[in-house]
């Protein structure tokens, strides 16, 4: 379904009210799952699909925007002025979504510790926390009657990037665009195409991070759920300040540079992790447990610090005119490849008998990953799509990336006035939806 609605947020004015549906579906599925027990269990599978759908539906309506933040600001003050703002846009992003990981970690735990829930319990506690929490950002930030409060930080209406080519349909158009942009990306715009081939090498390995890690705690240094959550809140906690830090480092080497020091700083961490970190007698395993900590704090700094130089540096090069469907590619990228490491993990766990195998098979995707990064010319990505920048919709938004006074979005004729969004909007609802979908990390 991913290519059939990215079709119709670029060929349609229907991207705000896709964004809108798929939040308030979210919202909705996910305090119907607080009826979790063990006799509505089926019903809440069913019902976790449809979220995760929303969810995806969701992302790629909301990334769309993203490319635009900072195109009036690059065509105002400059592409620098344009860059330090898409730096603050990402690692602010980043921090947020973060931030409310670990809010509703210590939250849903904190209430159903307090009230003596159990597992299932809790999770229907979480369930309605969450459900609660994605309305109520839904109505800040999608629907206009937050108006009511003064609220100006909202996502506008868009009028359609292109039209639907002669004889075709928005169903066909869709798919077809996919195909074509696969097979032309790498001949029109092939530093796009390096980097994405990174981003699913490298996200590959973030993604299964948390998989991978808690089996390794759990098998090789027989780490109880205690400590399996203190690890990963350790972890999340850290990422905080490195996002905002994130932004400092961006500033000053580029979003670029930054992401591919910090993919091969957490390749080496990983690779290292297994000599220190293992149960090959009592006392290492305790030694291990010990040490796990300072290990959350160095893999939390990556964290922090990738998602948002990587997301910066690939706004910066992607043409303009097809923003939902490059920025669904993208998110495509991001988890294609999410299964490997684990099945790999398996693979080699099986043949070796050793759980040290898992970390290795993390490292190597991370290290891999640089391969197409350092084949990757930005200076000249940037220049090859320089020319369809012009046709990019304006965010209205000031030169210091605030909401102007009295903006109005002239995309189309037939829109009206709306209130404009800071710069953190576009990632306020992906931060806090992503919770009704995540077991921690």
């Amino acid at each position: 379904m991913l290519p059939l609605i990215g079709a119709i947020i670029d060929h349609t004015d229907k991207r705000m009210q896709i964004g809108q549906v798929t939040a308030f579906s979210m919202g909705v599925v996910t305090l119907a799952q607080a009826c979790v027990s063990h006799d509505t269990w089926f019903l809440v599978t069913c019902l976790q699909v449809v979220s995760i759908c929303a969810y995806t539906f969701h992302n790629l309506a909301q990334l769309a925007y993203l490319p635009e933040l900072t195109a009036n600001l690059e065509q105002k003050e400059g592409v620098e002025a344009a860059d330090k703002e898409r730096n603050v846009i990402n690692s602010q992003g980043t921090f947020w979504m973060f931030a409310t990981e670990v809010v509703t970690i210590i939250v849903v735990y904190g209430v159903g510790t307090v009230v003596g829930a159990g597992n299932v319990d809790t999770a229907a506690i979480g369930q309605a926390m969450i459900g609660v929490f994605i309305l109520f950002v839904y109505w800040l930030i999608w629907s206009a009657k937050s108006d009511a409060l003064g609220w100006r930080h909202r996502f506008l209406a868009r009028g359609k990037l292109k039209d639907v080519p002669e004889g075709q349909s928005l169903v066909t158009t869709g798919f077809r665009q996919i195909a074509s942009t696969l097979c032309g990306l790498k001949a029109k715009y092939p530093y796009v195409f390096l980097l994405l081939i990174g981003v699913m090498i490298i996200d590959a390995a973030f993604g299964a991070f948390s998989t991978i890690a808690v089996t390794y705690m759990k098998y090789e240094l027989d780490a109880d759920n205690t400590l399996v959550t203190v690890i990963i809140l350790i972890l999340l906690v850290v990422s905080l300040p490195s996002a905002i830090a994130a932004r400092v480092a961006m500033d000053r080497f580029g979003p670029f540079h930054v992401a591919i020091a910090t993919s091969l700083y957490m390749g080496l961490v990983t690779a290292v992790a297994p000599f220190l970190l293992h149960g090959a007698t009592d006392k290492a395993q305790q030694l291990a447990r010990e040490l796990m900590p300072i290990f959350a704090v160095m893999w939390g700094v990556g964290f922090g610090v990738y998602y948002p130089c990587i997301q910066a540096t690939y706004t910066m090069i992607i043409p303009a005119g097809s923003e939902a469907e490059l920025m669904g590619l993208y998110y495509f990228c991001t988890k294609v490849l999410s299964w490997a490491p684990p099945l790999l993990f398996v693979v080699f766990n099986n043949w070796t008998g050793e759980q040290k195998a898992g970390l290795w098979v993390l490292a190597a995707f991370f290290l891999l990953g640089i391969i197409p990064y350092c084949m990757l010319d930005l200076e000249k990505a940037r220049g090859m799509v320089a020319h369809t920048l012009q046709s990019r919709a304006k965010s209205p938004r000031s030169s210091a990336g605030l909401a102007e006074e009295g903006s109005v979005d002239k995309t189309t004729n037939s829109q009206e006035t709306a209130q404009v969004e800071n710069r953190l909007t576009s990632n306020s609802l992906n931060s806090a939806t992503s919770l009704a979908l995540q077991e921690g990390l």
